[in-house]
């Protein structure tokens, strides 16, 4: 079952090639795709195609009931592989909320920005470094979303303000329009910064921070550009009004220090900023020559230097020669370097390539080498990018993670309640997490892995 889409359309009307290419004949391919096709129908038998119309009721019907935050070609997925007991969902107590969309008017609203959204996240995303045209295209959505992004702003805060009720505020704003035009939004700050705006990236930036709703997880990043921008960029874009080039840019550098001061001072900043921030402050003040009695000092939060340890190997440059497209590809020819523990990426700008010593210098990833001369000093270890740790987060926090919180469970097909991502998630949860936390300093980590994975073993619970 296929819908009648665009891309489909695309694909049937994309049979014709150019011959002229070179690649094989038209016939020729023609008997080769009907071969396949009559082949697939063999084993699919007859097949169904839904028009664009029903199709895209469907999709509504399940933004609206599985109130999705993200638009998606497989938006049906889930509830198919749930039917089919493909998929088992973990138990909890289901709290929906009934005003998500007060307007058939906002749903559609709300429908179409995440299908922009997804616009630009396959630009930007999805499909590698973005070029030029790519930034022109995500610029022109960021033009086209900015005056209705300031427009729906005050909307919200009043909503918040005599709407919203206990609390559920901080989860129904993910449904919200808004929420998705700010993330398009922070999208176009970086256009902006790559096309060198810096005068337009540091006013949007501004208004980001003024409002307080919507995606606060990135406010401490946008106090770091905007401070950045500020100490090396913004003194040349501004009006000098009679004062010298170095007038200016010691006045911006004040500018630049409040805004890493407010960025510190404010409660949604996260944590993983401050060492940025903080060091950015220390350099500005010598910069601007405080006085050391003045000067901020960092001591009591100053994170102790990591242990350094170098690896080295052998890595693998391949020479690059021209394309068709006229870019340049690899070859066949390899030439064997010497790098201690850099991993300095090849002119491609695509993962380099190393020898590893333990598997008779067969090419690998910088990972797989660093493995391999932990293992060959008696160490075992894995590359997982993090996946252990979310695992025993999940075991051991499985309790937590689904006991009962108002309107963070709105569906029965939900793997995470909607606030684990959200500041919201500790303090709604302060004593259950402190509990597990003492439990597991006992020593009672064990217990409880072995207790989840016997009781979510059989149905494999997705988590």
């Amino acid at each position: 079952m296929r819908s009648d889409t665009e891309e489909s359309i695309k694909s049937e009307q994309s049979v014709d090639y150019e011959e002229d290419e070179g690649i094989e004949p038209h016939g020729l391919r023609t008997n080769r795709d009907s071969h396949f096709v009559r082949k697939i129908l063999f084993t699919t038998g007859p097949c169904i195609r839904l028009s664009s119309a029903a199709f895209k009721l469907f999709e509504r019907v399940h933004l609206v009931f599985y109130r999705s935050t993200e638009w998606t070609e497989k938006s049906l997925t889930t509830i198919i592989l749930a039917r089919i007991s493909r998929r088992n969902f973990p138990s909890y107590v289901v709290s929906r909320s009934t005003n998500i969309f007060p307007s058939r008017s906002t749903l559609l609203e709300f429908e179409a920005s995440i299908r922009t959204q997804f616009a630009v996240d396959s630009i930007l995303e999805f499909n590698g470094t973005a070029n030029r045209d790519g930034l022109d295209a995500v610029k022109a959505i960021f033009e086209q979303v900015y005056p209705r992004w300031l427009a729906i702003l005050a909307e919200e805060q009043r909503k918040e303000d005599r709407v919203y009720e206990s609390g559920e505020g901080a989860y129904l704003r993910r449904f919200s329009p808004a929420w998705v035009y700010t993330r398009i939004v922070h999208k176009g700050t970086y256009v902006l910064g790559r096309s060198k705006e810096h005068k337009r990236e540091h006013q949007i930036l501004t208004e980001l921070l003024d409002q307080r709703l919507f995606h606060a997880a990135r406010r401490g990043a946008w106090y770091q550009r905007k401070a950045l921008l500020e100490e090396h960029y913004m003194w040349a874009l501004s009006d000098p009004e009679d004062h010298t080039d170095e007038q200016q840019q010691k006045h911006w550098k004040r500018i630049a220090l409040r805004t890493c001061e407010d960025g510190l001072q404010d409660r949604e900043c996260h944590l993983i900023y401050h060492h940025d921030l903080q060091r950015r402050i220390s350099k500005l003040e010598r910069q601007l020559k405080v006085a050391k009695r003045h000067q901020h000092d960092f001591g009591h939060v100053r994170l102790a230097k990591p242990v350094e340890r170098f690896v080295e190997g052998t890595r693998i440059e391949r020479e690059r020669t021209p394309s068709r497209n006229g870019r340049r590809r690899s070859s066949n020819t390899d030439l064997a370097g010497t790098n201690n523990g850099t991993t300095r990426r090849g002119g491609s700008g695509g993962k380099t390539i190393w020898l590893d010593p333990l598997e008779s210098l067969n090419e690998c990833s910088v990972e797989a080498m660093c493995l391999s001369h932990y293992r060959s000093q008696g160490w075992k270890g894995y590359h997982s990018e993090g996946g252990i740790m979310r695992t025993l987060f999940g075991y051991l926090f499985y309790d937590v993670l689904f006991t009962y919180v108002p309107n963070v469970f709105q569906t029965p097909f939900q793997t995470c309640p909607l606030d684990l991502h959200t500041d919201s998630f500790f303090s709604s949860r302060f004593s259950e997490i402190h509990s597990r936390l003492n439990e597991i300093s006992n020593g009672g980590a064990v217990g409880i892995l072995r207790r989840v994975y016997e009781e979510q073993r059989e149905r494999q619970t997705c988590v």
